[in-house]
């Protein structure tokens, strides 16, 4: 029988010190970073154990901002216990159904629901504006950057470095115009989950900053994982800006939306090929086609950035190739 690791005791520990000894740990789907997560199970009650290791991050900022959206009344977890100093968290357990699999089966039903709980949080989290870091350009830099420095290496294609950084300073100086709020950064179909009433509760938020308003939405209306017909993303996406943001004119928020978008598919592209050549994990390039289609099209759409268009599409051949 293999024995635990000190991790993993520590785990078990954490768990039993709160919920008591006939608590069952089951592991759960990890994410993209450095978190992962396992059902606490003890006569008919659930809970979700987050290990957050210090050395990689802790817990910190997900008790900070949670505590602060709870405050809000936005419907995120609540923590039972915490232990900052291991990196273990006790929280609600919003269940195992993704708002992916609504969208996926009733995207007009559902997915108006999810904007409106977007406007919501732009609207309620007004307040935190000090709390909440700013989206500095330099990190908008670096992350779009991530398909000239990971994807297309990973693909064998030459890249005309000074080309690609003209286009990327004019999608980070795009991004950053007009108004700002609180950016949840990862507002999609796998961080939204049903809960057991009915509503939709909030996952992922611990890297929330101050940033452009389109960032969410796009995040959710052109997700990484799921795709819709381009009139009803276009239709969504007009009909947010007439509800909480008329101030925006409807040309510029377009463009907005199209540059927000491209700068975010072109961080995921090179971000989902790190994850899988650096730290290991590869189910996110099967994701790599949809994304890439994205950002094709995006970037067709905007004037500064038509020639990436063609460089993009040269990827996709080769994207196949690499995935077969």
């Amino acid at each position: 029988m293999t024995q635990p690791t000190d991790r993993e005791s520590a785990r078990r520990a954490f768990a039993v010190s709160y919920i008591g000894e006939a608590a069952t740990l089951t592991p759960l789907g990890g994410d993209a970073s450095y978190r992962s997560y396992y059902r606490c199970q003890i006569n008919g009650a659930s809970y979700i154990l987050m290990d957050a290791p210090v050395a990689a991050g802790g817990i910190d900022l997900f008790v900070q901002h949670a505590r602060q959206f709870a405050a809000c009344g936005l419907p995120v977890p609540y923590i039972h216990a915490a232990d900052s100093v291991q990196g273990f968290l006790l929280l609600d357990d919003f269940g195992d159904r993704w708002l992916w699999q609504d969208l996926r089966e009733n995207a007009a039903a559902t997915l108006p629901q999810a904007l409106t709980l977007l406007g919501q949080w732009q609207q309620v989290t007004a307040t935190l504006q000090a709390d909440i870091p700013p989206y500095e350009p330099s990190r908008l830099h670096t992350e779009v950057a991530l398909t000239r420095e990971w994807f297309l290496p990973w693909l064998d294609i030459a890249v005309d470095t000074a080309r690609w950084q003209e286009s990327e300073n004019w999608l980070v100086k795009r991004a950053g115009q007009g108004r700002a709020l609180c950016v949840h950064r990862d507002y999609h179909c796998r961080n939204l989950m049903r809960r057991a009433d009915g509503s939709i509760g909030i996952l992922d938020f611990q890297d929330a900053l101050w940033g452009s308003p389109a960032y969410d939405l796009v995040s959710l209306t052109r997700d990484c994982y799921i795709r819709y017909p381009q009139a009803d993303v276009r239709r969504w996406e007009a009909n947010f800006r007439a509800r909480y943001l008329p101030q925006e004119s409807a040309e510029d928020w377009a463009q907005t939306c199209d540059a927000v978008s491209l700068q975010r598919h072109l961080k995921v592209l090179g971000l989902f090929v790190r994850l899988a050549e650096r730290d290991g994990k590869r189910g996110y390039l099967a994701d790599l086609p949809l994304v890439l289609a994205y950002a094709c099209d995006e970037a067709a759409a905007l004037p500064h950035t038509v020639w990436m268009a063609d460089e993009l599409r040269r990827a996709i051949p080769r994207l196949q190739e690499k995935l077969t």
